[in-house]
């Protein structure tokens, strides 16, 4: 499921979160990569990460095998993800959404020439009254915001 963003509800989500509680997340994740996620909210039943990557680089394939699904929004760049199991990759332009299940084994690309950001929503499995519907929901919500929709 590939969705456009508003750009404006991204920005009023990230305005809404105070600077002061985004901290740079230190290993578990691989700090030879070329993405550094910063968590700009981290609950129970929540998780929202903006990461900064590299130009011309790629996040190797991983998953988030304790997530009951999560949302990749991509920001003001293209990017280009790699899912097991799907012959083509998913190309996303900027402020374009997708909805992963769970588990699902990824890749991401940044194929331009200047570093990119985008932002992943994350709901973790111990959340009993999460399903995947809610992921679809915010998906959608994200393309609705889009001028001209």
């Amino acid at each position: 499921m590939t969705k456009r963003c508003g750009g404006f509800t991204v920005l009023a989500l990230l305005v809404s979160c105070s600077a002061g509680f985004a901290q740079v997340v230190d290993p578990p994740f691989d700090n030879t990569e070329p993405a550094t996620p910063t968590f700009l909210i981290e609950q129970a039943e929540t998780r929202i990460v903006l990461v900064d990557m590299l130009a011309d680089a790629t996040r190797s394939m991983h998953s988030h095998t304790d997530m009951l699904w999560h949302v990749f929004v991509t920001m003001n760049s293209p990017v280009i993800l790699t899912i097991e199991g799907q012959a083509d990759p998913v190309k996303l332009g900027p402020w374009q959404s997708h909805l992963f299940t769970g588990g699902t084994t990824h890749a991401i690309t940044n194929p331009g020439l200047e570093p990119i950001q985008f932002l992943e929503f994350f709901s973790k499995k111990q959340d009993t009254a999460a399903n995947i519907a809610d992921g679809r929901n915010l998906a959608l919500a994200f393309a609705r915001a889009l001028p001209g929709r």
